[in-house]
C-alpha cells in the first residue's frame, strides 16, 4: 500500500475525530482571543492557538491510548484476522490452514457455525463521501504548500533584483542592526521580509527628497515589524495553513494576528513621528499593489483594514498596552499545552488493541466469507491434484512436441509412457476417488507416497481430500524399524532429487529451444506454452523435494544429537548399538547434503 493510500485510509477512519479535536482547540483559542482587548496579548494568543492546532494534529495521528466513545460492553475483545490472512502465502494448503484457524477464531464469537453460502465475487469498491472529503483535504493542503513554496521563490527572485539603499536613511529610521535596505524599480508597496537576514524593500520613487517623510514613516513601521518578529510569525502561519487550511477558524486567527501586528507597528511608528497618519494616507493614495509572499509584511493589505487602523490611530489618545509579561506568557503556554493534551486524550487515532470489537453480525459475515474462500481453495486444490494424475490432463512432453513439429519424428510407446509418468511424481492418496484405491503408477516409475519416510505426510483421517494437519503420525521406535528402511528411503529420496535435477536441466534446454522455434514460426505457440508449463511444474516438484530434504537433514541432525546424549549413559553393549545407529545417521546426512 502506498503512502498516499495509507494517509487517505487514516483520514477516512479517523477524520471525524481529528476534525472534532482541532475544532475544539481552535474554538477555545478563538474565544480567548475574542475576550482579550490588548493588541499584543491578542497577537500572542492567536499565534499560540494556531500552533496548538498544529501540535494537536501531530499528536492525534500517533496511535496512543485514548478514550473510547463507542466501546460496547459485553463483547469479547477480538481482533479480526484479516491482516494475518493477507499475510498468508499463496500456497493453497497453507492458505487453507490459515483460513481454518481464522474460522475457529470467529465461530465462538459468532455464536456457533453458520452454513457457508455460495461463492460470490467481491463487489467493486464504491466512492464514499468520507474518501472524497479526504482527497479534497489533501488536495487543498497540497495547493497551500505549493503557494508557500512559489511565494518563497518569488521573494528570493525579487530580492536578487534589488539594489542597496542609502544607509543614512536606514540610520535615521532606526532599523535594527543587521537589517538591509533594498531598493526596487517595481511599483510595490514597501514591505519587510527575511528570517535570518532581515531586509526592508522600498520602491525607488520613495527616495525622492519630497517624499522623505513618507519613507521615514514607512521604515519606522517596518522596523517595528522586524522587532516584533512578524516575518517569522507569518511564515509559521503559512506552514500551519497546510494542515489547518480547511478550517475557517484558522483563517480568522490569521487575519486577526496580522491586524494586531499592524496596530502594534502603527503605534510604534506614530510614537516616533507625529505626522505618521498623514504619511500613510499619502502612501495609500498611490494604490501600489502589495507583494504577496511568505514572510513578506507590507504596510497594508486591504483597504478596509487600513481604514480601521487609521481610525483607531486617530481616536487613540495614548499608546497601546505593552507586551504581556513573561509570567503571563508562560501561563498562556501552559494552558495551551494542557488543553492540547486533554483534546489529544479524547480525539485521535487509538492503539490497535483499543479498536472496538466487531459486532456479531460482522463476525458472521466474515465467517461466511472465509468459509466460501475455503471451499474455493479446496476445489482449486482438487483440480490441481487431478491435473497431476497420469493420463488425466497431464501436460504433453515438450520434447515430443518439438520433435513432432520441427523434425517430423514420431513418438514411440516408450516415450509416451515416460511423458505420462512425469506428472505422477507427487500424487497424494487423497486425490483418488472415494471408495477406490490410489491410481496405479506406471511400471518402473515410483512415487513419493511409496517411500516409507514420506508416507506419513499424506495422512487423511477426515476424508476431505486434504492432508490432516491436526494428526501427527507417531514414528515407529528406532530399535523396532527394519535396518534397511531408513537407508532405502534416503536412497529413494536422493535418487528422485537427482532425477528431478537432470529432468529439469533437460526441460530448461528444451523450453529454450522451443521458444526459439516458436519465435521463428516453426513451432506453434501452444507447444511453447506446454513446454513452459512443464518446466514450471518440474520447478515446483524440485522445490517440494528440496524442502523435504532440508527437513530430513534437520531431523537427522537432531537424531544424532539425541544419540550422543543417550550414548553417555549407556552401557557397553548399548553403546555399540548406538554407534551403529550414529554411523547410519551420519551416512544418511552426508547423502542428503550431497544432493541438497
Amino acid at each position: 500500500m502506498s503512502c498516499l493510500a495509507s494517509v487517505v485510509d487514516l483520514l477516512v477512519d479517523h477524520g471525524g475525530a481529528l476534525c472534532a479535536g482541532v475544532s475544539l482547540v481552535l474554538l477555545a483559542g478563538c474565544g480567548a482571543v475574542f475576550v482579550c482587548r490588548h493588541a499584543a496579548e491578542r497577537r500572542q494568543l492567536g499565534l499560540l492557538t494556531a500552533l496548538a492546532g498544529g501540535v494537536f494534529l501531530l499528536l492525534a495521528v500517533v496511535p496512543l491510548p485514548r478514550w473510547q466513545w463507542d466501546e460496547a460492553p459485553g463483547l469479547p475483545s477480538r481482533v479480526a484476522p484479516e491482516p494475518a490472512l493477507r499475510a498468508a502465502s499463496d500456497d493453497p494448503e497453507l492458505r487453507i490452514a490459515t483460513l481454518l484457524a481464522a474460522i475457529d477464531e470467529l465461530v465462538p464469537a459468532a455464536e456457533g457455525p453458520v452454513a457457508a453460502p455460495a461463492l460470490v465475487p467481491p463487489a467493486a469498491p464504491t466512492r464514499s463521501w468520507a474518501r472524497l472529503a479526504a482527497h479534497a483535504y489533501l488536495g487543498l493542503g497540497t495547493l497551500l504548500l505549493l503557494r508557500t513554496v512559489l511565494g518563497a521563490l518569488r521573494l528570493r527572485r525579487l530580492l536578487r533584483s534589488t539594489q542597496p539603499g542609502p544607509q543614512e536613511l536606514a540610520s535615521a529610521a532606526g532599523l535594527p542592526s543587521g537589517t538591509r535596505l533594498c531598493i526596487t524599480d517595481r511599483p510595490l508597496r514597501p514591505f519587510c521580509a527575511g528570517i535570518r537576514r532581515p531586509c526592508v524593500v522600498l520602491p525607488r520613487d520613495l527616495l525622492a527628497p519630497a517624499r522623505r517623510a513618507q519613507a521615514l514613516a514607512v521604515l519606522r513601521h517596518e522596523a517595528a515589524h522586524l522587532r516584533n518578529r512578524d516575518p517569522q510569525a507569518q511564515l509559521l502561519l503559512a506552514l500551519l495553513a497546510v494542515p489547518l487550511g480547511a478550517h475557517p477558524l484558522f483563517w480568522w486567527l490569521c487575519r486577526d494576528v496580522r491586524f494586531q501586528s499592524e496596530l502594534l507597528a502603527d503605534d510604534a511608528a506614530a510614537a516616533a513621528a507625529g505626522a505618521y497618519a498623514r504619511s500613510l494616507i499619502e502612501l495609500a493614495e498611490r494604490a501600489n499593489p502589495a507583494f504577496a509572499a511568505v514572510g513578506a509584511v507590507p504596510v497594508f493589505h486591504r483597504q478596509s483594514d487600513f481604514f480601521r487602523r487609521l481610525q483607531m490611530l486617530l481616536q487613540r489618545r495614548g499608546r497601546l498596552s505593552p507586551a504581556p509579561s513573561r509570567a503571563r506568557r508562560a501561563l498562556h503556554t501552559l494552558a495551551a499545552c494542557a488543553f492540547v493534551a486533554a483534546a489529544g486524550s479524547l480525539f485521535g487515532v487509538p492503539l490497535a488493541a483499543q479498536d472496538p470489537p466487531p459486532a456479531p453480525a460482522e463476525l458472521r459475515a466474515q465467517n461466511n466469507r472465509l468459509r466460501a474462500e475455503l471451499d474455493a481453495l479446496r476445489a482449486e486444490l482438487q483440480r490441481l491434484r487431478a491435473s497431476l494424475e497420469p493420463g488425466v490432463g497431464a501436460p504433453s512432453d515438450p520434447m515430443l512436441s518439438e520433435g513432432a513439429h520441427a523434425k517430423g519424428r514420431q513418438a514411440g510407446p516408450e516415450q509416451d509412457r515416460q511423458a505420462a509418468a512425469k506428472g505422477a511424481l507427487l500424487v497424494p492418496e487423497a486425490s483418488a476417488a472415494p471408495g477406490q484405491g490410489p491410481p496405479p503408477a506406471p511400471a518402473g516409475v515410483p512415487v513419493l507416497r511409496d517411500v516409507p519416510l514420506l508416507r506419513s505426510l499424506f495422512v487423511d483421517t477426515n476424508g476431505d481430500g486434504l492432508p490432516d494437519q491436526s494428526v501427527t503420525p507417531v514414528p515407529e521406535p528406532a530399535d523396532r524399524r527394519p535396518v534397511g528402511a531408513a537407508a532405502e528411503a534416503t536412497a529413494d529420496l536422493a535418487t528422485r532429487c537427482l532425477d528431478l535435477q537432470s529432468e529439469l536441466e533437460i526441460a530448461v534446454a528444451t523450453a529454450s529451444e522451443i521458444q526459439q522455434l516458436a519465435a521463428a514460426g516453426t513451432v506453434s505457440a501452444v507447444e511453447a506454452r506446454k513446454a513452459t508449463v512443464h518446466l514450471n511444474t518440474l520447478k515446483r516438484k524440485q522445490a517440494i523435494v528440496q524442502r523435504l530434504i532440508r527437513g530430513e537433514i534437520e531431523a537427522t541432525s537432531s537424531e544424532l544429537q539425541w544419540l550422543e546424549r543417550m550414548k553417555k549413559d549407556a552401557d557397553k553393549t548399548e553403546r555399540m548399538r548406538l554407534d551403529m545407529q550414529m554411523q547410519r545417521a551420519i551416512a544418511r546426512l552426508e547423502v542428503l547434503r550431497s544432493v541438497q
